[in-house]
C-alpha cells in the first residue's frame, strides 16, 4: 500500500556560489509491512534453537493485519518469536543528499516489550516469505531502541548506523525485533510482546512513518563572503576575482598548472579562506587578504621556490604581524603531511586547528570547513560550486566529485601570535629525493631501503608536490620534493639522494632558534645513487655542503656536467683526462695523479671549463691525494 510522501519544509541556508544547499524534511509512509511468526507449532523448547530456527514456519507471513505484533515468549513450554519487516521507498531523496537525521514513528497499542530497529534483507520487497523470518536476514547493527507508549506516537531516532543504512536509490527495508530477541536473552515463560499500528489501518492517523531531514543541492547559485576563488566567479565578487585571476602566479613558469593564479592558485586561495575564517582580514603588509595580494607578497618575500612551489611556513607569515625584522603569526604548521582519515577528521573537528586538504587525483588544494558522514564539507577555490567531497560532478554548476578522497592535508594550529622558530623547510627540483637526519639518527624523507619515512617529530615529507595537470599530457622533467620540520633544534644532516641523472636546485628556508630567517640555494648535478650531503645548524642558521669522498664515477660525472654544452670533442677530451687521473690512483701512484690533476686544471682554465660542483670535487680530490 503506497501513501504519499509529504514535504514538510524547505529551508535555504548559507549563501554560497556553490549550488545552493537546501534543507528538506520529508515524511514517507511504508509501501508494505508485516510479520513472520515462529509459532508454538514449531515445538521449539530451547531458546537458542528457537531463535536460530531455519526450518519452514507453520504460519504464513501476515501482511494484512492492522496491528504489527512483535513477540518473544513461551506458550505451553514452546517458544513463540515474531519478527517484523517494513519497507519504505526512499528513492525520492536525491542521491547526493546528506541525511542529517531520521526517525521511525510508531503508534503504540499494547504490550510491555521494547522494540529494536535494525536492517532486514528479504527475498522480495513486495511480499514477505517464510524464510525472511530467519535471524541471518536481520542485521547485527542496532539502529534504534524504544519502549512504545500506548495510544500515542513514539519516536525511534536513528543512530549513525541507521542513517548510513538508508538507501537513497530505492527501498529501505527495516526489521523489528523485541529487545530480548535482539540481545539474545531468553524471556522464559513471561509474556513479552509489543503491538503497534500497521500501514493497513484505515487512513493515516496511526500509520508508521519515516521522517528524514536532509540537505541537498537545488541547482541554484548564491554568493558567500566566506568563499574566495582563484578563478573569476561571484565569490566574493566578479569584480574582485577578475582583478587577480589572471595575475602571474609565482614566477609564471609552473610546469603543471600554467602561469596564472586562476590555474595555480588553489593552495594560496585556500589559505586566504583559512585566514579570513580566523578573523585575519589584513596581511602583514596591510593589504586586504585575498589571493592577488597574497601572491604579490609571496613573490616579493621569497615565498615560492625557483619552480613556484609554496613555502607553507612563509605563507603563514603573510597572515601575521611584523615584529622588528621578524613576523609573529597565529598559524603554525602542526602536521605537514597528514594522510590518515582519523587525524584529518579530528583536526577539522577541533576548534584550534585548520586543514588545507589535497586531492591527488585532481592535483588540487581546497579548504576543509567541516565534516559530513563519510567525508568533508569544503570550500573549493576552483570548483566553487562544490560543498562536500562526495558530489556528482557538474561543470555547469562548477561542482567536482572527489569521491570522499582527501589524500593528505596540511594542518595548521591557530594560537596566540608568535614568532616561528626552529623551522627547516626544503624543496628540491631534481631527479632525486631528500632525507633529513637529526642528532639522534631519526630520519624524515626518502630512505632507499624503506621509502618515505617520518621519524623526526613534527616533520613531514611530500614526494609529489604538484598543483594542476597539463592538458597536453606532457611528462614533467621532475616533480618537486618538499620536506618540513618544525620545533627543530641543533644540527641536522640533509641528503640529496640521486634517483637518476640531471641537474638539481635545492632551496632551504630556515628559522633559527631565535626566529630569524636564513636562506640557502644550491644548484648541482646528480646521478643514480649519488648522495650529496649538507649540514644544517639551527643555532646559527648556516647550511654548508659537505663533499664526501670522490671516486672515478663522481669525478667523471662532475666533468661531464661542467662540459655540458661544449663540443663532443671537448667533452671526450676532458673525460679522457679524468679517467687518466684515476688510472694513476688505481695504480697507487698518488703523486702522478696529483700532477695530472695540476695539468687538468690548467687545461680547464685554457678551455674555460668549470662549475661550482667540479671545483668542489677537485678540492676534495686534492685532500684525498694529500696535494
Amino acid at each position: 500500500m503506497n501513501k504519499t510522501i509529504v514535504l514538510l519544509a524547505i529551508l535555504f541556508f548559507g549563501s554560497a556560489t556553490f549550488a545552493n544547499a537546501a534543507t528538506n524534511t520529508v515524511i514517507i509512509y511504508p509501501s508494505s509491512d508485516g510479520i513472520n511468526q515462529l509459532y508454538d507449532n514449531e515445538n521449539q523448547t530451547v531458546w537458542s534453537l528457537a531463535r536460530a530456527y531455519t526450518g519452514t514456519l507453520f504460519k504464513i507471513p501476515d501482511e494484512s493485519d492492522t496491528v504489527i505484533k512483535i513477540r518473544s515468549d513461551k506458550n505451553s513450554g514452546r517458544y513463540r518469536i515474531y519478527r517484523g519487516s517494513i519497507v519504505f521507498d526512499t528513492s525520492s531523496i536525491p542521491n547526493d543528499a546528506i541525511v542529517k537525521s531520521a526517525s521511525l514513528n510508531l503508534y503504540g497499542i499494547a504490550g510491555d516489550a521494547s522494540i529494536v530497529l535494525n536492517g532486514h534483507t528479504r527475498a522480495s520487497n513486495s511480499i514477505l516469505t517464510k524464510e525472511d523470518w530467519q535471524l541471518s536476514n536481520y542485521g547485527a547493527d542496532e539502529f534504534a531502541r524504544a519502549y512504545l507508549n500506548d495510544n500515542q506516537y513514539n519516536v525511534l531516532d536513528f543512530n549513525a548506523d541507521g542513517i548510513n543504512y538508508l538507501n537513497l536509490e530505492g527501498d529501505t527495508v527495516l526489521g523489528f525485533m523485541t529487545d530480548n530477541d535482539f540481545d539474545d536473552i531468553d524471556p522464559g515463560s513471561v509474556g513479552y510482546a509489543k503491538y503497534f499500528a500497521s500501514v493497513d489501518a484505515s487512513g493515516t492517523s496511526t500509520d508508521p512513518y519515516l521522517e528524514i531531514t536532509y540537505t541537498y543541492d537545488d541547482g541554484e547559485l548564491e554568493t558567500d563572503d566566506s568563499l574566495f576563488t582563484q578563478v573569476v566567479s561571484p565569490n566574493p565578487s566578479v569584480a574582485s576575482t577578475t582583478e587577480w585571476a589572471n595575475d602571474t602566479y609565482a614566477w609564471g613558469d609552473a610546469y603543471w598548472c600554467g602561469t596564472t593564479i586562476g590555474g595555480c592558485g588553489c593552495a594560496i586561495t585556500s589559505l586566504v579562506m583559512m585566514g579570513r575564517e580566523a578573523g585575519v582580514l589584513y596581511g602583514v603588509d596591510g593589504s586586504a587578504v585575498n589571493p592577488g595580494n597574497f601572491n604579490t607578497w609571496l613573490q616579493q618575500n621569497d615565498g615560492y621556490d625557483s619552480a613556484g612551489s609554496l613555502f607553507w611556513t612563509k605563507a603563514a607569515e603573510y597572515l601575521g604581524q611584523q615584529v622588528d625584522t621578524r613576523v609573529a603569526t597565529s598559524f603554525a604548521v602542526e602536521k605537514f603531511r597528514a594522510t590518515k582519515p582519523i587525524e584529518l577528521r579530528a583536526a577539522v573537528a577541533a576548534d584550534n586547528l585548520r586543514v588545507v586538504g589535497y586531492s591527488g587525483a585532481k592535483y588540487h588544494f581546497f579548504y576543509l570547513s567541516g565534516l559530513t558522514q563519510s567525508g568533508y564539507q569544503i570550500r573549493d577555490p576552483f570548483w566553487y560550486g562544490t560543498q562536500t567531497t562526495n558530489e556528482q560532478k557538474n561543470p555547469t554548476y562548477h561542482r567536482q566529485d572527489y569521491d570522499d578522497q582527501v589524500d593528505r592535508g596540511v594542518i595548521y594550529k591557530v594560537e596566540t601570535p608568535a614568532i616561528q622558530t626552529g623551522i627547516i623547510e626544503v624543496t628540491l627540483n631534481s631527479p632525486a629525493e631528500l632525507l633529513l637526519v637529526d642528532a639522534n639518527g631519526d630520519r624524515t624523507g626518502y630512505a632507499p631501503a624503506s621509502g618515505i619515512i617520518e621519524e623526526i617529530p613534527h616533520s613531514g615529507y611530500i614526494s609529489d608536490d604538484v598543483i594542476g595537470s597539463r592538458d597536453d599530457g606532457a611528462t614533467p622533467p621532475h616533480v618537486t620534493k618538499h620536506l618540513l620540520a618544525t620545533e627543530a633544534a641543533g644540527v641536522y644532516e640533509l641528503h640529496v639522494l640521486g634517483t637518476g641523472g640531471g641537474a638539481y636546485t635545492l632551496s632551504v628556508l630556515l628559522k633559527d632558534e631565535q626566529g630569524y630567517e636564513h636562506r640557502f640555494t644550491n644548484t648541482g648535478e646528480t646521478r643514480l645513487d649519488q648522495d650529496d650531503l649538507f649540514m644544517i645548524d639551527l643555532s646559527t642558521g648556516i647550511v654548508e655542503e659537505v663533499v664526501t669522498e670522490v671516486d672515478r664515477a663522481a669525478f667523471v660525472a662532475a666533468v661531464a656536467a661542467a662540459t655540458t654544452g661544449s663540443t663532443d670533442e671537448n667533452q671526450r677530451f676532458f673525460e679522457r683526462w679524468a679517467n687518466k687521473i684515476f688510472d694513476e690512483i688505481d695504480a697507487d701512484k698518488p703523486e702522478q695523479a696529483a700532477q695530472h690533476l695540476d695539468v687538468f686544471q690548467v687545461l680547464q682554465q685554457a678551455k674555460d671549463v668549470t662549475s661550482t660542483w667540479l671545483e668542489q670535487v677537485i678540492g676534495k680530490l686534492r685532500e684525498q691525494l694529500g696535494s
